[in-house]
């Protein structure tokens, strides 16, 4: 991915609860924004919003790294394009 390019989104989703795209997204966030891109997490499981604690504690620890998003289904397409010229990732 080249810095300054049109954002790219990649969406981790499953059927059954667990951990696993949560910890999946968040390594991936923290490779690239090592790599120095801008990235953004969207923490779209309203009930459990563990994307979204691990930013709250990595933010209060750690400078710099992904940010970190908690939203609603219904608040994902306008976030998207909030975010299609701020973000490379």
């Amino acid at each position: 991915m080249i810095k300054g390019n049109p954002m790219k989104v990649v969406s981790l989703s499953k059927r059954k609860g667990g951990v696993f795209s949560t910890v999946t997204a968040c390594n991936l966030a923290v490779a690239a924004a090592a790599d120095g891109l801008s990235v953004v997490v969207v923490d779209l499981n309203i009930q459990q919003r563990s994307a979204a604690k691990w930013g709250e504690r990595r933010a209060a620890r750690t400078e710099g790294g992904p940010a970190v998003v908690a939203a609603s289904a219904e608040q994902l397409a306008p976030l998207l394009a909030a975010l299609r010229t701020e973000c490379d990732l």
